[in-house]
């Protein structure tokens, strides 16, 4: 996410804590998992919580973003 390192002055730092807040429906979720798959994708180890979402939602949506929305069956939604 160069464009976004770029936006925050060197981008995450090792170590560090993000924390995304904002009101229902404004994409915390769908950025904060963006985040997870581009790190994992740089083989960083990582962990994800929500306090709003249960274990197997958060889960399932990072599983979502990982796979993609074409790549997904009727079985799967």
């Amino acid at each position: 996410m160069t464009e976004l390192d770029d936006i925050l002055t060197g981008g995450f730092h090792y170590g560090g804590v993000v924390i995304l807040s904002g009101k229902r429906g404004d994409g915390k979720s769908t950025m904060g998992s963006q985040f997870i798959v581009e790190a994992l994708a740089q083989e960083h180890n990582c962990m994800i919580y929500s306090g709003e979402l249960p274990n197997d939602q958060v889960r399932n949506w990072l599983d979502r973003q990982v796979i993609g929305k074409k790549s997904l069956t009727k079985e799967d939604s």
